[in-house]
């Protein structure tokens, strides 16, 4: 009797022991969990920082704006440059898509179609989405669906409105 005592409180000590540390686990787990969005979530900042430094660093910003107001002047080298540029703007987007399907960020849906009519407004940008639709469309069919769904609300720029706004607000203070 006194044996079967003892089993039956080791065995509840066990017991006990074992879901302290499951508790544990899933507080460890949870911490990861935390910790990986804010690393992903740092590494998708980096890289629009990085692309904001090439935009700094080369003739990325005379491009795009001429790709706006003069498209058709546009050198198959400028093209090059620029489809360089849209690839990158694109993986930040696939980037930020994965990183929403693994539950690391927020849905990236609203930034793109925000940000879809700055980088897609112009009839280059337009046709450049055209012309890369199926590898957009089947590594990431969100990104080509939110973009295309903006833009075909609005009509193709022809001239920096963007920079007209800016413009604009600075005479008007």
């Amino acid at each position: 009797m006194q044996m079967s005592k003892l089993n039956d409180w080791l065995q509840l000590l066990t017991s006990v022991g074992v879901l302290i540390g499951l508790i544990l686990v899933v507080v460890e787990i949870r911490q990861n969990n935390e910790l990986a969005r804010a690393e992903a979530t740092a590494g998708l900042f980096t890289m629009w920082e990085s692309l904001s430094q090439v935009e700094l660093q080369s003739d990325i910003n005379k491009l795009f704006v001429k790709s706006v107001e003069q498209p058709s002047e546009l050198s198959t080298s400028e093209i090059m440059d620029l489809s360089s540029w849209l690839i990158n703007v694109i993986s930040i987007y696939q980037r930020n898509v994965r990183m929403y399907e693994l539950g690391l960020a927020s849905d990236p849906e609203p930034g793109i179609r925000g940000a879809a009519n700055y980088y897609f407004a112009g009839a280059f940008a337009r046709a450049w989405l055209e012309e890369n639709k199926v590898w957009i469309l089947e590594s990431t069919p969100v990104i080509y669906e939110a973009i295309r769904s903006e833009i075909d609300s609005t009509p193709v720029q022809t001239n920096f409105e963007y920079a007209d706004r800016i413009k604009s607000r600075i005479t008007s203070q």
